[in-house]
């Protein structure tokens, strides 16, 4: 990959990925990494979504740590398309 190809992406959101998220609270690498990305996106403008969110502590880290936005079991199971009561 170019530089030139990679300045043309415009990303709106960057992800912290569910193998950073798991162990949040006990992984002090995987903690500087989360951390690392909510300062990148932060610093471009961009959203940060969480992915595994399991527990309430760890969405509650996580808003400590700058990131409003997650997915994962805490919040709920996944629905089938046609679920009656999706939105």
């Amino acid at each position: 990959m170019s530089g030139r190809w990679l300045n043309g992406l415009k990303p709106v959101v960057l992800i912290a990925r569910a193998a950073f998220v798991r162990n949040l609270l006990q992984d002090r690498q995987g903690r500087a990494i989360v951390q690392t990305i909510i300062a990148m996106a932060k610093s471009l403008g961009l959203r940060v979504i969480a992915e595994g969110i399991e527990e309430a502590s760890q969405a509650d880290k996580l808003l400590a740590m700058g990131c409003g936005q997650g997915q994962g079991y805490y919040y709920g199971h996944a629905e089938p398309a046609d679920c009656s009561h999706c939105v």
